[in-house]
């Protein structure tokens, strides 16, 4: 499945048309609502299915789950393709799903992409690197930390998961899971400091935020996988 997970990225670069299923810009800067108070509103969230670049994240799990939900064809190469592809979809689009700045944007930043910050991580050696917030959040807390799969799977599932109850972490819709995970994403930013820098105490906080929502995750793509399955013979 590890193998499989950051397909779509590559796809994506040749397949703009899918562009916006990575992400739904949730605002948390919307004029006379607290932050963690706004939910997905999908007519202002969601481009309309004429985007050139597509739709947005809800609407491209739904997609692509209600393919999966239906048995394939196997004598029908073309029809296995298009399940396989959902498939692999599925799997990159839960990950995106719990990456908190795929679920926010703050002042047209695009979800941090437009937000340079200057990090410091424990590979860096205490030496400031400066990058986008997305990236902070896409790759460095984990590769800093952790940067063996197995080990950190390994972790999450003795340490995160272990004892908590896994029917209460995969209940709920996807809308839900999107809104929770803006929620996540208000922390994020406030975790940014006036300098911009994100620095140890931040990473430690990060890693936090990252560990629950990567870890619920797993449990939530179980669920969906499983269901979408139930319908085969």
């Amino acid at each position: 499945m590890a193998s499989i997970a950051s397909w779509a990225d590559d796809y994506r670069s040749s397949h703009t048309e899918t562009t916006n299923w990575h992400f739904v810009d949730i605002p948390i800067d919307v004029k006379g609502i607290d932050p963690k108070d706004v939910r997905y509103d999908a007519a202002r969230d969601c481009p309309p299915e004429t985007s050139s670049s597509g739709t947005c994240l809800i609407k491209a799990v739904a997609t692509q789950l209600a393919i999966l939900s239906v048995p394939a064809d196997f004598n029908n190469p073309a029809d296995v393709a298009k399940h396989a592809m959902a498939l692999k979809f599925i799997v990159h689009l839960y990950g995106d799903m719990a990456q908190p700045l795929h679920c926010a944007e703050r002042e047209g930043d695009g979800g941090g992409n437009g937000l340079q910050v200057f990090y410091s991580g424990p590979k860096q050696n205490s030496v400031e690197t400066r990058t986008n917030f997305h990236k902070v959040w896409d790759s460095l807390i984990i590769g800093d930390v952790q940067w063996n799969w197995n080990a950190y799977v390994h972790d999450l599932e003795q340490k995160w998961l272990k004892g908590k109850d896994e029917t209460k972490l995969a209940s709920g819709s996807v809308i839900d899971w999107v809104n929770q995970c803006h929620l996540k994403a208000v922390e994020a930013y406030g975790l940014v400091s006036r300098d911009l820098t994100l620095g140890q105490q931040q990473l430690s906080q990060e890693k936090a935020i990252a560990d629950e929502q990567l870890a619920t995750a797993g449990v939530r793509l179980s669920k969906a996988l499983n269901e979408a399955f139930s319908a085969y013979p």
